[in-house]
């Protein structure tokens, strides 16, 4: 007998429909998709997906594409924004990002430079023995040193101190030394004038430019002044009359000029001769021929200029001060100062010198803070 066929045709069931499953799987992930783009939270309902027609579901891909090209957008928005500029070609995106990721470190590098094209003032400090000296102890010496410092940064330099390691770099320091030595050897003072003539080789080894003892401080002379003195010749310049207290150079000048103070002195020591830069500096200045040798214009002054107003208070002499570059203030303006009574410092015991030296730091920062509010006009 025969079977009555079936004629209910292909099962639908989608295990024995490869294609179908396929559908329904990307249908699934496109609509997933489409609820979460954004970050927006769609209510897609609890509905199976066989709920939804082909029709509906087009729409939903069209919607996804559009969305992504608006957030695309946002995001090159955001980009654009944060660095301050127009987006760049897709073929240049990368590098761009890579040139414009360390804004703050370029910002960084670039202060920097401006630092470092700041000019530069120079004085040199090595101490003798134990640090004291000259009147002072080692402490004394490092606060007049940090009173030099901050004077010369509030007038716009930038400030560097030498020592004997950068004398030591000059290849004649050792010829020289030696010669010092022999020459100073048990006198007077032989350790520190040694020093004041390695500062010379010293200010070669950095490439010339600016140097001040540190007991001067400027008035008038600014970083912008002092970049245009600077340019106005490239002979050596000293703007103190015999000390060298405030000179500038370039670095052949301080060499051609160290090289005439050592060939300048005697090849054997003389009895109770006192040796230092500042007589020799201010020997060959005297020779008469100083006009082949070097600038000389007297524009700093060695002297606490104050005025004894009638109730004993002391008051700047601002006219004394005027058109002065530095004031240089030495152990002779201290001896000076206390003699005349414009010391600007309560000394403990009238006329105590030796006091007055200890302090010098003090009265620097005295003088400088009097001078900066009582003669200095503000602009703006």
């Amino acid at each position: 007998m025969l079977r009555a066929s079936s004629n209910r045709g292909p099962s639908l069931s989608p295990l024995k429909c490869p294609n179908v499953v396929k559908f329904i799987i990307v249908a699934l992930i496109l609509f997933t998709i489409s609820c979460i783009v954004d970050d927006e939270l769609i209510d897609c309902g609890n509905g199976a997906l066989g709920e939804f027609e082909t029709s509906d579901i087009e729409p939903r891909l069209l919607s996804v594409k559009r969305i992504r090209r608006k957030s695309s957008k946002r995001r090159r928005k955001k980009y654009s924004t944060r660095i301050h500029k127009k987006p760049p070609n897709r073929i240049h995106k990368q590098s761009f990002r890579r040139k414009h990721r360390h804004d703050d470190e370029d910002k960084k590098i670039n202060d920097e430079h401006f630092q470092i094209t700041k000019p530069v003032m120079y004085t040199f400090f090595e101490p003798v023995g134990e640090g004291a000296c000259c009147g002072m102890g080692k402490q004394e010496h490092h606060d007049l040193l940090a009173v030099w410092k901050k004077s010369w940064e509030d007038k716009g330099w930038e400030t560097g101190i030498l020592t004997k390691k950068d004398a030591q770099k000059h290849p004649k320091f050792e010829e020289y030394d030696e010669k010092l030595v022999q020459l100073l050897g048990g006198l007077r003072n032989d350790d520190y004038n040694r020093r004041c003539f390695w500062r010379w080789l010293a200010m070669v080894q950095v490439g010339g430019g600016w140097m001040s003892d540190y007991d001067t401080f400027p008035l008038e002379l600014d970083a912008k002044l002092g970049e245009r003195l600077a340019d106005e010749e490239p002979t050596f310049k000293s703007y103190c009359y015999i000390a060298p207290c405030l000179v500038h150079a370039s670095a052949s000048e301080w060499d051609r000029v160290i090289h005439l103070m050592m060939d300048s002195l005697p090849n054997e020591p003389k009895e109770d001769e006192f040796i230092s830069d500042m007589n020799v500096f201010g020997r060959l200045g005297h020779s008469g021929i100083v006009e082949d040798l070097w600038t000389v214009k007297t524009l700093t002054i060695p002297r606490y200029e104050y005025t004894i107003e009638d109730d004993g208070s002391l008051l700047v002499d601002c006219n004394a001060y005027a058109n002065k570059l530095a004031v240089h203030l030495c152990h002779h303006s201290i001896h000076m100062a206390v003699a005349e009574n414009v010391f600007p410092l309560t000394l403990a015991v009238d006329n105590d010198t030796k006091e007055a030296l200890r302090r010098r730091a003090e009265a620097a920062t005295v003088l400088m803070g009097d001078y900066n509010e009582q003669c200095t006009v503000s602009v703006g």
